[in-house]
């Protein structure tokens, strides 16, 4: 699989001034895992950064990357490690593989199965751009490629920890460039989609919009990133023979090299088959997991509510029947996250249920402050149009 991670590397160290002119940014890179230095990090961070696993790091503009190859043992033990973060927005992303980077130099390419991003420096006001807290890393990310030879199924991902799969996370990014005013968010974020799944028709429908955005440099962007999609990416020969007359210099030639590119790249059946089987894999291990911790009482309502926001349709139904049917009576606290979820994924059968509590159980107090709650969100869905489909 080609180079992604390169792509957001070359992102970053590309800087834009008031001109729109590119500049160099500040840049440093280490290969193998001699221990750096532990004052530039937090001592959380230390035993992941310096794990024996790591093959490679790169630092650019305060966007840190630090790369590693091992079984999913050492990954489990590093998950653990991870889990120790205190910084708000860690997550864990799974997404297909296999996957490499490169060193600044293009010499090197370096193969690796987990990477740890931490993003911050200069590279962090992206953070405060609009949107630009969908499309870029909120807090610490540990990213796993899954390739036909990881067996997920020995995968550990600690509780309390978030985890999210290509589609969703695809998602989040596109929702964000598409929203986002700013210039910065839009372009970039064109190579995070391309990232996240290189074989995705929707993240290639996304990206072919950006080929029509109102900024050049944003447009720029859009041509590097759909070369990415190699042979999938033939759709957009057409928009891209059209850029390849533009009079800017810049995007004629960038759209001429994703030409060549896009022609040239040979149909690779077996590897898009592969591509697809780990998504499926992927998300059929977060759907079993988000309906686990969803259906958790001893879980934060927050982290439950979450997770059932990330269920498909058929687990949400699912999930409803069964906390449903499981409301337990008096004044219980399994009774009040149950309610809190079901206010998030209930229907009008689940309003009914709910309104009868109170005379069937007798609750009171902070269960009927839930109730009341729930059957608001529910009957609010219900007027807009937006209930949860009955089975």
């Amino acid at each position: 699989m080609l180079n992604h991670s390169l792509l957001w590397t070359l992102a970053v160290i590309l800087t834009i001034g008031v001109s729109g002119e590119q500049a160099y940014g500040l840049g440093e890179e280490k290969i193998g895992n001699q221990p750096l230095n532990e004052a530039n990090y937090k001592p959380a961070w230390m035993p992941v950064i310096n794990d024996e696993a790591r093959v490679y790091f790169n630092w650019v503009n305060g966007n840190e990357n630090f790369y590693f190859k091992g079984d999913v043992q050492q990954l489990n033990a590093a998950l653990k490690k991870f889990a120790a973060f205190e910084e708000p927005g860690c997550e864990v992303v799974l997404l297909p593989g296999p996957d490499e980077t490169g060193t600044f130099s293009g010499k090197n390419v370096i193969s690796y199965t987990w990477r740890l991003q931490i993003f911050g420096g200069i590279a962090a006001h992206m953070l405060t751009l609009d949107q630009g807290d969908q499309v870029f890393p909120k807090g610490p990310t540990i990213t796993v490629r899954v390739d036909r030879d990881f067996d997920l199924a020995k995968l550990e991902i600690p509780q309390g920890v978030t985890a999210i799969g290509p589609v969703d996370l695809s998602k989040r990014i596109a929702d964000g460039m598409n929203k986002s005013k700013a210039k910065e968010v839009r372009g970039w974020g064109c190579g995070q989609l391309a990232a996240v799944d290189p074989g995705s028709a929707d993240n290639l429908a996304i990206l072919a919009e950006k080929l029509k955005d109102r900024d050049s440099w944003v447009v720029l962007n859009a041509i590097g990133a759909v070369s990415q999609f190699r042979k999938k990416a033939a759709s957009q020969l057409p928009t891209l023979r059209d850029l390849a007359k533009s009079e800017d210099k810049n995007t004629k030639e960038a759209a001429q090299r994703a030409i060549e590119t896009i022609e040239k790249a040979p149909e690779d059946a077996a590897a898009e088959r592969e591509r697809a089987a780990a998504i499926e894999k992927i998300q059929a291990l977060l759907e079993q997991r988000n309906f686990a911790i969803a259906k958790d009482p001893k879980v934060y309502f927050k982290d439950r509510n979450a997770a059932a926001a990330r269920l498909s349709e058929k687990e949400r139904n699912r999930l409803r029947d069964v906390l449903t049917a499981e409301l337990p009576g008096g004044l219980d606290v399994d009774t009040m996250y149950a309610v809190v979820v079901l206010g998030e994924i209930g229907n009008e059968e689940t309003a009914k249920v709910l309104e009868a509590l109170p005379m069937k159980y007798n609750v009171h107090g902070k269960i009927n402050v839930c109730i009341d709650a729930a059957l608001k969100q529910i009957r609010e869905r219900a007027a807009q149009g937006d209930a949860p489909e009955k089975k």
